[in-house]
């Protein structure tokens, strides 16, 4: 049915540094997006950044908090600045799962 399929990488934490070291290597073999687990602290904004100066504007991040942006503000925040380096697929479960009604003011927002 493909002769081709497309792959992502994962990985946990990491600086803006490391994480554009793996994007690379992952990049280099066949992977079109890289995975990475994040909280409010980390600079989220400047490992996304990171990632698209070293693969290109094509190759995608998808960052997963497990809902650890604490509050709506803090989301929406990073939520703005990584669309302005417009390399991230998805931001994964940013906030809390059971509030809703921050999640659509996430969205109205970004």
């Amino acid at each position: 049915l493909r002769d081709r399929v497309k792959v992502g990488a994962w990985s946990g934490h990491r600086t803006p540094e490391d994480a554009a070291a793996i994007a690379t290597d992952a990049q280099a073999r066949g992977a079109t997006t890289l995975k990475l687990k994040c909280e409010v602290e980390d600079d989220v904004p400047a490992i996304a950044a990171a990632i698209r100066a070293a693969c290109g504007p094509d190759f995608g991040v998808i960052f997963d908090p497990n809902e650890r942006f604490d509050e709506l503000r803090h989301a929406i925040r990073i939520a703005t600045e990584l669309d302005r380096i417009g390399n991230v697929v998805c931001l994964e479960d940013p906030l809390p799962r059971w509030d809703l009604g921050a999640y659509a003011e996430l969205r109205a927002h970004t």
